[in-house]
């Protein structure tokens, strides 16, 4: 099985399993979050189809989110995870994607 990870070492990083499947088929995604006293949120995903978000507490924050998307349909957009900092009062978000094919779509 093909393992893809994405982010440089401040960032989220993202990995799937498989890279590719066929509709109908299940992915598992898994987003990685480096500990950082700024954290307050994550959210991964497919872009256009299905999402989770979570609440994070800084350093002490759970570092691996996990989900098996299954039954994935056409187009569901690129993969994401997403992580939000609150820094001097300011939020910004920190964005890694990947794209993803679902084979057997016309």
């Amino acid at each position: 099985a093909l393992l893809l990870f994405v982010g440089a070492a401040e960032d989220p990083m993202l990995s799937v399993r498989p890279k590719a499947i066929l509709v109908g088929g299940a992915v598992r995604v898994t987003c990685r979050v480096p500990r950082n006293p700024w954290n307050r949120a994550v959210s991964y995903g497919f872009n256009e189809w299905s999402t989770s978000s979570h609440q994070l507490d800084g350093e002490s924050s759970r570092i691996t989110w996990e989900r098996v998307y299954e039954s994935v349909p056409c187009n569901p957009g690129a993969l994401f995870c997403s992580v939000t900092r609150v820094t001097k009062g300011k939020s910004h978000e920190v964005l890694v994607t990947v794209p993803f094919n679902v084979l057997g779509c016309n």
